[in-house]
């Protein structure tokens, strides 16, 4: 997530926003995001329909080097691309944090080290965060011709990747990283940040449409 100097007033509103209806709610509309994510999570499916191009969302690097969780969506990639070698794979993320390359370029040298062909190999690294991820997707896929794409992220991650995907009027399919859902002591703090930030999305973009600010539905549509 990015500083909250870098959210933005209308960020930080909506943040506020989505505080108080949790408040109001006791706690249950986080816990339907929750559901929601858990429920993603667990359905989500190994292989993704044929014919459509594999997106894999980057990940903060760890001084330059790729993550446990990283490395996972990665490998995901390459086992369906050894199923049909005429895959083609996007690969997003930009310079986060203090690394000097960016998340794309380092999943790219990931991909061509396990066998996967250069020229099936696109990347855009400019983007910081999954809402940034999956807009510029959105232009490259357009630009050349895919209708088609699937999302390739950990279990966890799925459910808020397909939240934004949706708010931005795409349709895409849904890949996981892990083979199996496995709830774990490290894994539920992610699964509670993850339903937080849907919820934040949610909120932020109802009230957004309900007020009619066009500079914040820009930023998520």
């Amino acid at each position: 997530m990015r500083s909250m100097g870098s959210i933005g007033a209308d960020g930080l509103f909506t943040l506020f926003l989505s505080n108080i209806v949790m408040v109001a709610t006791v706690g249950v509309s986080l816990g339907m995001s929750l559901l929601y994510v858990m429920r993603t999570a667990r359905n989500a499916p190994r292989i993704p329909p044929s014919g459509s191009v594999l997106v894999v969302l980057g990940m903060r690097l760890d001084k330059g080097k790729i993550k446990q969780g990283y490395a996972l969506r990665l490998k995901r990639a390459v086992n369906i691309y050894s199923i049909n070698y005429n895959r083609y794979i996007l690969v997003v993320g930009g310079v986060t944090d203090t690394s000097r390359i960016s998340e794309a370029t380092k999943g790219r040298e990931y991909l061509i080290s396990y066998g996967v062909k250069p020229e099936h190999i696109s990347i855009e690294d400019e983007s910081q965060h999954t809402l940034e991820n999956l807009r510029n997707a959105r232009t490259l896929l357009h630009s050349n011709g895919f209708d088609q794409f699937t999302i390739i992220s950990n279990r966890y991650h799925l459910a808020r990747s397909l939240v934004i995907a949706e708010g931005l009027g795409l349709k895409p399919g849904l890949c996981a990283a892990e083979d199996d859902f496995v709830i774990t002591l490290t894994m539920i703090p992610r699964l509670l940040l993850e339903a937080y930030y849907i919820h934040w999305y949610r909120t932020g973009s109802a009230w957004s449409r309900l007020v009619r600010n066009k500079k914040s539905l820009e930023k998520i549509s």
